[in-house]
């Protein structure tokens, strides 16, 4: 069973990947006989997967080292021998699989952008094809998260230190246009390549975007119209 933090929705498509790295999980090196330090005697990061077979229902849990470390070591509760855990089933300690559908905007919705960084701000009307307006949609439509990364808004020691942030004005059929404000963070390694945090007012999560839409929505204000 895989669930989002409450009242968060699942995201589907992530908790249909995790369930299949789960299924396919073999351990990488089997490394002591003993947890001897390497695994706590009471991890606080498991991973449970519960079975239904012919003799009933059975549950495993692999209990893990710190899962954020270089090698990520693991132990089955009950049991001491200790194997090196494959990193993308390390993963799914760290990252939260809540639904990442909230997240962006309908770039072919948006009526203006206003970006600002330390440098200054500069407000932009997307309305229409070609030059800038074109090229501002496709920096707002490539904000697609890739992972959510935790609860909460962006740490200071987080922030991007140009600052970067916007606020997109979003055409709505029901009503008056609506602000959605985002907020990014430093430029972070990941294994899907380097990605930047992002909150966005409301969200309650920071998610992981790719660096590239966020440094050409900052080269509007840097660049010189």
């Amino acid at each position: 069973t895989l669930s989002a933090p409450a009242p968060f929705p699942l995201d589907v498509a992530l908790a249909s990947q995790a369930m299949t790295t789960v299924q396919g999980a073999r351990a990488d090196v089997w490394v002591s006989d003993r947890r001897d330090g390497l695994v706590p005697p009471a991890s606080a990061c498991t991973i449970t997967a519960r079975f239904e077979g012919d003799a009933g229902p059975r549950e495993l849990t692999l209990e893990l080292s710190s899962p954020e470390a270089e090698t990520v070591y693991g132990a089955f509760r009950g049991e001491g021998a200790v194997l090196v855990v494959p990193r993308e089933l390390a993963r799914l300690v760290v990252r939260p699989l809540v639904s990442r559908e909230g997240f962006a905007v309908d770039e072919d919705r948006v009526e203006t952008l206003e970006v600002t960084t330390g440098l200054g701000a500069r407000r932009l009307s997307v309305g229409g094809d070609g030059g800038v307006g074109s090229a501002a949609r496709r920096a707002l439509g490539g904000l697609r998260p890739l992972f959510a990364v935790r609860r909460g808004p962006l740490g200071d020691g987080e922030r991007d230190p140009a600052r970067t942030e916007i606020a997109v004005t979003v055409a709505s059929d029901a009503g008056p246009s609506r602000t959605v404000r985002y907020r990014f963070g430093k430029v972070i390694a990941a294994p899907e390549g380097k990605v930047v945090y992002a909150e966005r007012d409301g969200s309650g999560y920071v998610f992981a975007v790719r660096e590239g839409p966020v440094a050409e929505l900052r080269a509007f204000v840097e660049t010189p119209p």
